[in-house]
């Protein structure tokens, strides 16, 4: 039973984001692409002062890379950057809140893995 509310929960954000689309104030644009499954994804942040200050994703990719998107925005919206980079992998998964077969929890982790990856750039 809890399981079935946690994947409607997933649909949910999946048919109702909050932050895909683009930022036209952008001060980082990241490519994200899962070559296993075809998921691809573009990122953009705006950063001031160490602060992400907005978020935005966009692109084709399975429900659950895009829900996972999603509640990356819940979490690193007005956060420090090192909010970011602390994110851990079990964090992210236990905040999707279902049970993930291993070729989907690399979708799951797709958004998280680019942002990881580029900070490296912040």
């Amino acid at each position: 039973m809890e399981d079935n509310i946690y994947r409607e929960q997933l649909m949910e954000l999946f048919k109702n984001p909050a932050y895909r689309g683009h930022l036209n104030n952008a001060t980082l644009t990241l490519n994200a692409n899962n070559p296993m499954c075809g998921d691809e994804l573009i990122i953009t942040l705006a950063i001031k002062d160490g602060v992400i200050k907005d978020y935005r994703y966009d692109g084709e990719a399975c429900a659950v890379s895009l829900a996972s998107a999603e509640i990356l925005g819940e979490q690193i919206i007005g956060e420090p950057i090192t909010k970011l980079i602390s994110l851990t992998k079990e964090e992210l998964l236990k905040l999707l809140g279902v049970q993930l077969t291993t070729s989907r929890v690399k979708c799951a982790l797709l958004p998280l893995e680019t942002l990881k990856d580029a900070s490296t750039q912040l």
